[in-house]
Formats: structure tokens, sequence, C-alpha cells
């Protein structure tokens, strides 16, 4: 069964830069798909797979981690 997940998140890049990223979550036979893509044009996306009975939290915070750093001070 999918859980539920955030519509959009907002993360910082190395450079300090704000990037808001729409998320998706789908589902398939053979795992779970996240993708978040930023709200731009031509931005960023990246994308997990985990299996079917993954830690769906621990998935999302792996999207999460690519590319971005803290909020700056």
């Amino acid at each position: 069964m999918l859980e539920t997940i955030p519509a959009g998140i907002v993360v910082y890049d190395y450079n300090g830069t704000r990037r808001n990223f729409m998320l998706q979550q789908r589902l398939y036979p053979n795992g779970i798909f996240l993708q978040a893509a930023e709200d731009l044009e031509y931005g960023y996306q990246f994308a997990v797979h985990g299996e079917l009975e993954c830690d769906q939290t621990e998935l999302l915070e792996k999207l999460m981690n690519f590319g971005v750093r803290p909020p700056p001070s």
C-alpha cells in the first residue's frame, strides 16, 4: 500500500539557491517509484525506486537528499 507523501518540497542546492519540487508517486508491479520535478520548464528531476515492501519514508528521504543541503543560516 502506498503511504501519503507531500505534494511538494522545498530544498536548497549547494549554492544556497531555493528550489521547489513537485513530487509524484507511482506503484508498479515491481516496486514504488518516487519522482521530484522542479517547477521550472527545464528544472532538475530526480527519481528513486524501491521494492514493494520498502520503507517509503526512507525512500522519500533518499529522494530529498539528491544534491541538496540544509537552508542557509
